[in-house]
């Protein structure tokens, strides 16, 4: 008798993201994008008024990390959203393009899902 080791399903399994919670997660991401915008303009004139270095360094890296936030958060769901749809992950490159990207995003709500057949 021969047992076989199986891994835990964690390590083996993809995200996939179907349709709806795609559109869902699309849309609290560009309202989020788009309060995350809004701000950062606003921070603008309180970097005009700052005086040393360190706060420079310190609204900078304050300013920068919604932005990579964003990006983590829409490039997983992107992932699994092109996995859902049977598309090549690298795809999801598409994202760092400005206008193409977020055509891409809306493109993505429209294919059907394919099913996997094991």
């Amino acid at each position: 008798m021969t047992e076989h080791y199986c891994p835990p399903r964690a390590i083996t399994d993809k995200t996939i993201i179907k349709r709806r919670f795609y559109i869902c997660s699309l849309i609290v991401f560009l309202i989020i994008f788009s309060i995350s915008c809004v701000t950062s303009w606003g921070a603008q004139d309180l970097i005009d008024n700052i005086v040393s270095p360190e706060e420079l360094l310190i609204y900078t890296v304050i300013g920068f990390m919604p932005a990579l936030v964003l990006f983590v958060y829409a490039y997983y769901f992107l992932t699994g959203r092109l996995r859902d749809c049977g598309k090549n992950t690298y795809h999801a490159w598409f994202i760092l393009i400005p206008l193409f990207g977020l055509g891409y995003c809306i493109y993505l709500c429209f294919p059907g899902s394919k099913e996997k057949t094991t």
